[in-house]
């Protein structure tokens, strides 16, 4: 013990008194003072400085100098509150001589209890009016003095002590050995010490306050240089994503949590774009965890932060009917939510929960509010920066996908570097670009990127999926779920669509087709900025599959003949000039067959031109469908036709030949109820190296067919130079 205390008897003012020395171990300095039996002396504090900052335990220490000065056996000071209207007492410091039996300490004083327990009640009124008491045990009224006596008690003394002018507790001296009842010099220095101890506890309480106050300050201090390090460690990047990750981290070293997440509000839903979990030592971060969209209307714990931007606290969850925490995270016990405000207009929430309840006060609510402000200026400048950097990346890509649409002849090539992307450009996973075919009416899928595999249902009958709303609308379509929508397809169910985007392809009134893209996770959707940028790429596309499809058509009108579709007599001989030319370079053999249709001027007058139309498309179809695909066909002259059958012997030729007059014989053709018989005459004339001329051998194979003709029609003749 540092102070030494020892009291000596005086006279002080003509008045009996004791003189308190305090001896401080540390700097041997020694202050005495005389106290006076006063309360107004006593609690002038200037007389005792020393004594009234003892420590805490030094209170003890006191009350045992107490009981030698008095020659009591035990001394205890009680402290006095109240629960449900009744005054309990409890032993907070205490004295006890060595010659007491040890058996008999505390009892009843280690407990919290009644004063009735104490068998202090029947002093209750006197002293709650400042009064001390004393007595032997024997005298009293039999219940009190039965619990005084197990608690070997031969005589009391007893004297209230106030703190600021109310009753804290109770100052009580035993003497256990002996009856006795203290002189009147005793019963003043008993009220002296009752009110030092008074002042004693004002200046702990007063001590402890100032120490709380201190302490609040410092950690006040510590927690504002950490917010103001973690807003500049989070201010310091401008990269969207990486902030996002950062926030939470970075919160926990202000306010403890076990689980906190990022809850933005899109639409009616609310989506968890982040999630940190704290682990053995540290934490981790989960990026769009897989958690389904939450309903507003299904989560009335967050309205109040949504709507009115109010933050919450939920101290025990388990009391709160129907809570569900964003994570989904069963063990929750306390929670706190703050709203996270751009432009005054709440775009989400903090959320933190702990797995203990009744941890979150209202002062760490106010540091995660000033976090939340912080944070959301900085996601604000992030989301900006992220925007420009997005437009700039957007820009160059639509600058590209121009240059493919102009710089490619192609239109299947065209059509799926477009579709790649264009899936890039609005961060989508996978899509299709489907054609029209308003003959058939179907959409074909004519192109598709980043399929986890070949797709099944290529062709789209009329309201088959989600597409065919698109293009009838002919207005886009957003879906954050496209499983629910009723013609989703299950197919791209099965392969994890999620959010869809589809664009129509429209060209003045013409609808050409449908662009399609889908993203795979929950968490992503696809926004208005994604819509009009695809729509800008959908009319970029429309013009060039518009203007690719006329070329066609006027190179179709070009080099086909526009009653049979096969090629015109000058494209026949563009195309039959470089065949013959690379057989004659690399000897290889070569033929040609001149086509007759025998009888056409007789068809023509007797059943009229529509009917020799008709008959000779039905002999262009038969050689169209006959013919091998490296064969070339065109229409010589009215009514004859020329056919080029590169890497063909006479043989071959000849077979072939048959095989179109057996072929066109078969025609079935009438008109008012009678049958029109179709025919063919056939010239063949093989190269295979001793012609010299294209011209050469078409000759002769006109001649081929005249001696056809000559022989009786509806036959195939080869030149024979012996015949």
């Amino acid at each position: 013990m540092p102070y030494e205390i020892r009291f000596q008897n005086l006279f002080w003012q003509g008045r009996p008194g004791y003189l308190l020395e305090i001896r401080c171990a540390q700097d041997l300095e020694t202050q005495q003072a005389a106290y006076p039996f006063t309360t107004q002396t006593v609690h002038s504090v200037n007389f005792f400085p020393a004594l009234l900052n003892l420590p805490e335990e030094g209170i003890n220490f006191l009350l045992g100098q107490v009981g030698e000065v008095l020659g009591a056996d035990r001394v205890s000071l009680f402290s006095l509150f109240s629960r449900e209207g009744r005054l309990l007492m409890r032993r907070q410091y205490g004295w006890q001589a060595q010659e007491v039996d040890m058996a008999h300490d505390l009892g009843a004083w280690g407990k919290t209890g009644p004063l009735v327990a104490h068998g202090l009640d029947l002093w209750e009124d006197s002293l709650k009016g400042g009064e001390i008491s004393q007595a032997h045990v024997r005298d009293l009224p039999a219940r009190q003095s039965a619990i005084l006596r197990a608690l070997n008690v031969r005589s009391l003394m007893v004297a209230p002590v106030f703190v600021r002018g109310d009753w804290w507790g109770i100052l009580q001296v035993d003497d256990c050995r002996q009856e006795r009842l203290w002189s009147k010099e005793d019963i003043y220095f008993m009220r002296g010490i009752a009110g030092l101890l008074g002042a004693m506890l004002l200046r702990q309480e007063a001590n402890k306050t100032a120490s709380d106050l201190l302490r609040r300050e410092m950690e006040a201090r510590k927690k504002a240089t950490t917010l103001f390090e973690a807003s500049l460690e989070l201010s310091s990047v401008m990269d969207w994503d990486v902030t996002l990750d950062r926030t939470l981290g970075l919160l926990h070293e202000i306010i403890p949590f076990d689980i906190g997440s990022i809850v933005w509000l899109g639409g009616d839903n609310l989506v968890v774009v982040r999630i940190w979990e704290a682990t053995k030592g540290s934490g981790r971060i989960l990026r769009n965890p897989p958690l389904p969209a939450l309903k507003i209307d299904k989560a009335s714990f967050f309205l109040p932060i949504l709507k009115e931007g109010k933050p919450l606290i939920l101290r025990d969850t388990t009391a709160e009917p129907g809570w569900i925490s964003p994570e989904l995270n069963p063990r929750v016990r306390s929670w706190m939510g703050v709203p996270i405000c751009f432009e005054d207009q709440v775009v989400g929430f903090l959320s933190l929960g702990c797995n203990e309840p009744l941890v979150y006060t209202e002062e760490q609510l106010r540091w995660v509010l000033a976090y939340a402000r912080a944070a959301a200026r900085v996601w604000q400048n992030a989301r900006l920066f992220d925007e420009v950097a997005q437009a700039l990346v957007a820009e160059q890509r639509l600058n590209e996908i121009s240059r493919v649409i102009s710089g490619t002849s192609d239109m299947g090539n065209m059509l799926q570097a477009v579709l790649r992307l264009t899936t890039q450009l609005v961060s989508a996973d996978m899509g299709t670009l489907n054609l029209y075919n308003p003959e058939d009416e179907v959409l074909i899928v004519a192109n598709s990127f980043n399929t986890p595999r070949p797709l099944f249902q290529t062709r789209l009958t009329k309201g088959q999926g989600v597409a065919w709303e698109v293009l009838l609308s002919k207005s886009s379509l957003m879906l954050r779920e496209y499983a629910e929508h009723p013609q989703a397809l299950a197919e791209w169910v099965q392969m994890g669509a999620h959010a869809y985007l589809g664009v129509p392809l429209i060209a003045g009134e013409e609808v050409l087709g449908v662009i399609n893209l889908f993203k795979l996770s929950p968490q992503r959707t696809f926004q208005e900025r994604d819509r009009i940028l695809v729509e800008i790429v959908g009319r970029q596309i429309s013009v060039a599959i518009q203007n690719v499809r006329r070329f066609e058509l006027a190179q179709r009108l070009a080099t086909r003949d526009s009653l049979t579709g096969l090629y015109t007599r000058r494209h026949f001989f563009e195309i039959a000039r470089m065949e013959f030319e690379r057989s004659r370079r690399y000897q290889r053999p070569i033929a040609i067959i001149l086509l007759d249709v025998d009888n056409l001027k007789p068809i023509n007058d007797t059943y009229g031109h529509p009917v020799g139309d008709l008959a000779l498309q039905k002999v262009a179809q038969v050689c169209l469908r006959l013919l091998r695909q490296m064969d070339v066909v065109g229409r010589y002259g009215g009514d004859e036709f020329i056919i080029l059958l590169p890497e063909a012997s006479r043989e071959q030729a000849l077979q072939i030949a048959e095989r179109l007059r057996g072929a066109a014989e078969a025609i079935s053709l009438s008109t008012d109820g009678k049958s029109v018989p179709i025919s063919i005459s056939q010239g063949v004339a093989a190269f295979e190296g001793e012609y010299t001329s294209l011209e050469r051998l078409v000759e002769l194979a006109d001649r081929a067919l005249n001696q056809a003709k000559q022989k009786g029609k509806n036959q195939v003749m080869l030149w024979n130079p012996l015949e």
